[in-house]
């Protein structure tokens, strides 16, 4: 997506601060090629770019432009018509190092068709946008396109959503520990107590990811005047924050991990 440093003179993200520019753009791309590494196989989100490919392999051996460009006008009428929007929000990430955006929005994409021309619209800013899985079903079935592709499925097995214990676990007693709440009333109701969320310590394995978030999230705080949680979910919003749960419990996570080592 992004191979050379930014040059000389560049301002890419304000400021005028040529070594900041420099570190934020090696962040900004390490973290996207992460991001793309990770998607070859996973197939959570799904790039527009991608789509504009397998559109143009379709129709033969020999990649046919004309699909290619057809498939980023589809994308494009549909992203001004606002079907990548969930509750009035776009869904739609723009991974692009040159900038600070994360998200393609409706406006945006209209101011930009004012100014570049249709080649420069598909290579610089429809190329590097990515949807949800979920997003990019409903746009293959609008279009009655074939479903699920293979080329877009995930490339590690499933685990089974529930893993066959056997009969004889069935009968096994839990013992609890010593200081387990309740445990003096009897092994029979202990048992049947479960712990639930992630087991003790597990969590911690995120902790040196976060803190190198610290230096982006006090930048937020300083030029946004926003808040530590506010600067936290803008992060987490932009799927910079490491973890599997919601932008919501990974901002709170890195905001109070933040707290704990800053005091803040």
């Amino acid at each position: 997506m992004a191979s050379k440093p930014p040059k000389n003179g560049v301002q890419l993200y304000g400021g005028g601060d040529r070594e900041r520019d420099l570190r934020t753009w090696q962040w900004r791309t390490a973290r996207i090629e992460r991001f793309i590494e990770i998607q070859r196989y996973k197939r959570e989100w799904i790039n527009f770019w991608e789509i504009s490919d397998w559109c143009s392999e379709e129709s033969g051996v020999v990649p046919d432009e004309v699909a290619r460009e057809a498939a980023y006008q589809k994308l494009q009428h549909d992203l001004l018509e606002g079907d990548f929007e969930e509750n009035g929000r776009s869904r739609v990430l723009y991974l692009y190092p040159y900038t600070s955006k994360a998200r393609m929005t409706r406006d945006w994409l209209t101011r930009l068709m004012q100014v570049y021309d249709q080649t420069t619209i598909n290579s610089q800013y429809l190329a590097p946008c990515w949807i949800p899985r979920e997003f990019f079903e409903r746009w293959l079935a609008k279009h009655r396109m074939q479903p699920s592709p293979q080329r877009f499925e995930p490339k590690w097995p499933r685990q089974p959503a529930t893993t066959p214990q056997p009969v004889t676990q069935a009968r096994k007693v839990v013992v609890p520990p010593d200081n387990t709440e309740g445990a003096g009333h009897g092994a029979s109701n202990a048992a049947g107590k479960k712990r639930f969320g992630p087991e003790p310590g597990t969590l911690r394995r995120y902790e040196a990811a976060d803190r190198k978030l610290f230096p982006e999230l006090e930048r937020i705080m300083a030029e946004k005047r926003k808040s530590l949680s506010a600067a936290a979910f803008d992060l987490a919003e932009a799927d910079q924050i490491d973890g599997t749960g919601t932008p919501q419990s990974r901002a709170k996570r890195l905001a109070a991990l933040y707290k704990r080592d800053r005091g803040g």
